[in-house]
């Protein structure tokens, strides 16, 4: 066991060390590592995961976000223990290289990345779409076919923001956020102080089944994606066994605490008996509820300005993930920083997915398959930080609880999906969204091989 364990842990790959340029960067304190991953994690996902998790859970939405926590938090040990013995090595990506090798299988977790990330970045367009579509007071199905077409004007507006003005969306997206906490801030103090607070909502009659509860924190599991990317550091972390376990775990406390209190007032002020037909763009329709006219449209354009945040994030991160990729032989040349328009082609192939996604799932759902992405990404994390890493006891049975967990909740979550209207849409996309890198890597790798060979 041991000979194997030193084996797996020095098998790295072609992960290249952090340079001496990269270790005279200013370290991270604690205060920046838990902005990484708060800045990930709050915002427009609490727009996109609360209709559903309100719908299947009732008054016990709150518990719904609690159980969602439970399977990040586990998974953030791998991770801490992964950044701590492997610093600076591109995150997820980096971990996947080390243990697999540049190569087939590490190729294809990879690509299942993006396209987890694109699924992502599909839900945050599909947020944008239902409050844009809102505020201009479409319903019925009107809101359905506005939603779709406000989502693909919002991921072909950001494409071309991406293409003409990449160095302005970090600060677009900084001066967006402050708008949105500020917003959500708003919106909390006055759902509490609100004269529309019902606190029998909250009573057991008035939950959903227990079965309902637990797949409603399944199904928004997605809320809590995001901290995995402080692995993603470009500069070392100060004290890092200090630092790096309190920037995941404060991340995670920090994220808690914010969806939870946004469910209760949600939950608090909500006519629950309405939930599923505002279920899309629901915390703006509870705003409305106590603050008015006023307070709805302020909802409304929190939700946008926070969606076409993420989105513009996303999708300027993402899309240079194929290029990462192509440097290590694992995508077309074309897509290598070394062609003249890698970056077009990082973002058409992105942004394909996103539309693709937008015009076959509805928010809901692609809240579901969201989640079963990470959940799978998250599994094989797990597994690669007991390959990587030493094994000791505890991390056996924190990584090993953490890959079951994930597993079963997969395997529940299809089990939810199984009993929905649109049944055979959702799986079926879910699949080929687990399904495509595989396939697609399988097709690469033949093609060069057959090139090569002639």
């Amino acid at each position: 066991m041991d000979d194997e364990q030193n084996s797996d842990v020095s098998s790295e790959g072609d992960v290249p060390k952090a340079s001496a340029g990269q270790a005279e960067l200013k370290p991270c304190g604690v205060l920046a590592g838990l902005s990484i991953g708060i800045g990930a994690i709050v915002g427009g996902g609490v727009f996109a995961t609360m209709g559903p998790a309100v719908v299947s859970s009732q008054g016990g939405a709150p518990l719904a976000y609690a159980l969602g926590v439970v399977l990040a938090v586990l998974t953030a040990f791998g991770y801490i223990r992964m950044t701590l013995l492997y610093p600076m090595r591109g995150g997820t990506v980096g971990f996947f290289t080390i243990a697999f090798g540049t190569g087939y299988v590490s190729s294809c977790l990879n690509l299942l990345l993006v396209v987890c990330y694109a699924c992502i970045a599909s839900l945050f367009a599909g947020v944008f779409g239902a409050y844009l579509a809102s505020l201009l007071h479409f319903r019925g199905n009107e809101l359905n076919l506005a939603t779709q077409v406000f989502a693909c004007l919002g991921i072909v507006a950001v494409a071309y923001l991406n293409l003409s003005k990449a160095s302005a969306i970090p600060r677009l997206s900084l001066r967006l956020n402050a708008i949105k906490l500020t917003v959500m801030g708003v919106f909390m103090v006055a759902a509490f102080l609100a004269p529309t607070w019902d606190s029998h909502n909250f009573a057991l009659e008035n939950w959903g089944t227990p079965w309902s509860v637990v797949s409603g924190g399944l199904m928004i599991f997605i809320s809590y994606e995001g901290f995995e990317l402080i692995a993603s550091s470009k500069r070392p972390f100060a004290n890092p066994k200090r630092t790096v376990p309190i920037a995941y775990m404060g991340t995670l406390a920090v994220a808690f605490l914010f969806y939870v209190l946004m469910a209760v007032a949600t939950v608090g002020n909500a006519d629950l008996s309405l939930a599923s037909e505002q279920s899309a763009y629901l915390i703006s329709a509870v705003a409305e509820r106590f603050m008015g006219t006023g307070g709805a449209i302020l909802l409304c354009v929190g939700a946008i300005v926070s969606a076409l945040s993420a989105l513009s994030t996303d999708v300027f991160s993402v899309s240079e993930m194929p290029g990462l990729m192509a440097e290590q032989k694992e995508m077309p040349n074309r897509f290598a920083p070394t062609s003249p328009r890698a970056r077009m082609w990082g973002i058409v192939f992105v942004c394909t997915m996103l539309l693709v996604f937008v015009n076959v799932l509805t928010v809901a759902e692609l809240t579901a398959a969201s989640s079963m992405g990470f959940l799978f990404v998250y599994l094989i994390v797990n597994l690669v930080s007991l390959k990587i890493t030493p094994r000791s006891k505890q991390a056996w049975i924190l990584s090993g609880s953490a890959a079951g967990g994930c597993l079963l909740a997969i395997v529940l979550l299809f089990v939810h999906l199984a009993t929905s209207s649109r049944a055979h849409i959702v799986i079926t996309v879910a699949l080929c969204m687990l399904a495509l890198p595989f396939v697609w890597q399988s097709l690469y790798f033949a093609f060069r091989w057959l090139r090569h060979r002639g």
